[in-house]
């Protein structure tokens, strides 16, 4: 029996309602206080008894007693000794952690992470990354038995997701029917070790407008029923000033007659171990415009029906280090407006139909970095139809 509670009464029936409020209220309160004492360790006192030759320390709602401090009392009193001598660097990590659930992950969580190890590691907390169940586990759980932060699609946690948050996908297949669209900065995180792990079943377009974004260890890929699909069949999209970064990603779009990638209106991108393949004709592995810019690193641009790489209109440019860009039915890289740039290091442009590296207007801009004639074959043929090599 708490202490409080009411034994027996007599109430009349019209203040029925009012002394029962005025019953559950207090109870309220009592146990609230109960759980403050216990809390801040008020509920523990050093008592002085008469009759015994020392002092012990006693419970005073549960009724324990001890000769030594508690380890509760213990633990508190080691974090205010540390709190007044290291200040806001002392604040404990789950109190911390509980804190900063309630700031955006970008810009705010972001901020805070730099003031010291500890609020970086609280910033980094697991418990704020947001966990998508493959089909394979998804479909067996039912939506109200799902712990904090999991999700059965990708769509669902990018409705919930704010600006700076990271998706985590396991091992598995998962399903993404209307396509995505993103517009703030958010981070994929899949099995860098081996993107094939983790398969994303794509049936329209990424389009990614977000000011930031990561993607790593996924293969993105036309699902086997989507030959047919109508509409936009590019696999990513990055456009109105968007960045989007990857690292060990497969997108592939087979099955498919668009691009594999655009960028336009000033995308941005650094991608890293990435494999680009599965255009259809009349369109390209790499399609950039405007005036976007992207490097690329250790990554494959091949098997295309079209072009591995095309440069059209508005300043693009794209950086290539470490690639190779093979078996594209289309053409190697293809620079089609005279503003267009080409940086290459150590790049390997090879076996591509219709040409290597064909330049469409002399005034294209090609820099082949530390490539030579072992490791870079590049035909220009020029627009009177003869053609040159170049290193």
């Amino acid at each position: 029996m708490d202490d409080g509670d009411l034994l027996a009464t007599d109430p009349h029936p019209m203040t029925l309602y009012k002394q029962r409020h005025l019953y559950r209220r207090e109870k309220i309160r009592l146990k609230a206080a109960k759980k403050r004492r216990k809390l801040t360790g008020e509920d523990w006192v050093l008592k002085n008894e008469p009759t015994l030759p020392f002092s012990f320390w006693y419970n005073e709602d549960t009724g324990e007693g001890l000769l030594d401090k508690s380890r509760f009392i213990r633990d508190l009193e080691a974090e205010i000794r540390s709190a007044r001598e290291k200040k806001w660097n002392a604040i404990p990590p789950t109190a911390l952690v509980r804190i900063m659930c309630y700031l955006t992950p970008h810009p705010e969580r972001m901020t805070c992470s730099v003031v010291c190890r500890q609020w970086s590691l609280a910033g980094r907390h697991a418990s704020f990354v947001l966990h998508v169940l493959p089909v394979e586990m998804g479909a067996m759980l039912e939506s109200t038995k799902l712990d904090h932060n999991h999700y059965r699609s990708i769509d669902d946690a990018l409705a919930t997701a704010l600006p700076g948050d990271t998706i985590e996908l396991g091992d598995g297949h998962y399903w993404v029917n209307k396509g995505m669209e993103v517009h703030k900065p958010l981070r994929i995180v899949g099995d860098e070790n081996d993107p094939s792990n983790v398969v994303l079943e794509l049936t329209g377009t990424i389009n990614w407008a977000g000011r930031g974004g990561w993607m790593e260890g996924v293969t993105v890929r036309r699902p086997r029923a989507s030959g047919t699909d109508e509409g936009n069949n590019i696999i990513l999209r990055i456009k109105g000033g968007g960045r989007f970064d990857m690292g060990y990603c497969i997108l592939n779009n087979e099955g498919n007659n668009d691009s594999v990638v655009e960028l336009i209106n000033d995308a941005k991108g650094q991608w890293h171990d990435v494999i680009i393949k599965g255009a259809g004709v009349d369109s390209a592995g790499l399609l950039a415009v405007d005036q976007s810019r992207i490097e690329i690193v250790k990554g494959e641009i091949r098997n295309n029906q079209g072009p591995g790489i095309l440069l059209k209109h508005g300043e693009p440019q794209v950086t290539l280090k470490n690639c190779r860009v093979e078996h594209n039915a289309g053409g190697g890289i293809i620079l089609d407006d005279e503003r267009s740039r080409l940086d290459m290091f150590d790049t390997i442009v090879s076996n591509n139909q219709c040409g290597n590296v064909i330049k469409r207007n002399d005034r294209c801009v090609i820099t082949n970095g530390t490539c030579d004639a072992a490791t870079l074959l590049c035909n220009l043929p020029t627009e009177a139809g003869t053609s040159q090599n170049t290193h």
